[in-house]
């Protein structure tokens, strides 16, 4: 009897099993990370590793031991290797940006939107952190707006993630107009 099996396939799966024993349920990893990751490694998702991705990682992996054919034994060893060569994966990074947007990532946080970075803040402490950030990666350029476009600036370039009550709790149920 004889039996073949798909290697793209394997790689993929070999990915994904250990991604399910070393990230999956692990909550020292930010949950915007272990979604993303998820999204990437799981196979039959919309933003999956493709065939042509998984040729690529092979490649790289018969470069990095100098082979020209590679044996799939699935073993930890060759499983992290694959995982990591994944993990170079760019969109991997955006999928996370998505999520922390999302409010995934830190309970209190400001997002600079233009940098597409998390700030880490203690619950109520968003304007302090806004204004750290601004001094050290926006002052030259904040200082010289009049103020109504400081404001301006602030709204349109800053998100708050904070998790004292659900989302809901903040939008108005009334009108004013």
């Amino acid at each position: 009897m004889n039996f073949t099996v798909d290697p793209y396939w394997l790689i993929k799966f070999m990915i994904q099993r250990h991604y399910e024993e070393e990230y999956n349920g692990n909550d020292s990893i930010s949950n915007a990370y272990r979604f993303a990751l998820c999204d990437v490694v799981v196979m039959n998702s919309e933003h999956s590793i493709t065939d042509e991705e998984v040729q690529e990682m092979a490649d790289k992996y018969a470069t990095i031991h100098n082979v020209k054919e590679i044996s799939l034994d699935g073993d930890k060893e060759q499983r992290e290797e694959f995982f990591k060569l994944a993990l170079e994966l760019p969109r991997i990074k955006d999928i996370e940006f998505q999520y922390i947007l999302k409010g995934y990532g830190c309970k209190n946080s400001v997002i600079d939107l233009n940098q597409k970075k998390e700030y880490p803040t203690e619950h109520g402490n968003h304007y302090p952190t806004i204004c750290d950030i601004i001094d050290e990666n926006y002052a030259d350029e904040f200082d010289q707006l009049p103020r109504e476009e400081q404001d301006s600036f602030v709204l349109e370039n800053f998100k708050l993630i904070g998790a004292q009550n659900h989302p809901s709790w903040y939008t108005p149920t009334y009108r004013l107009y």
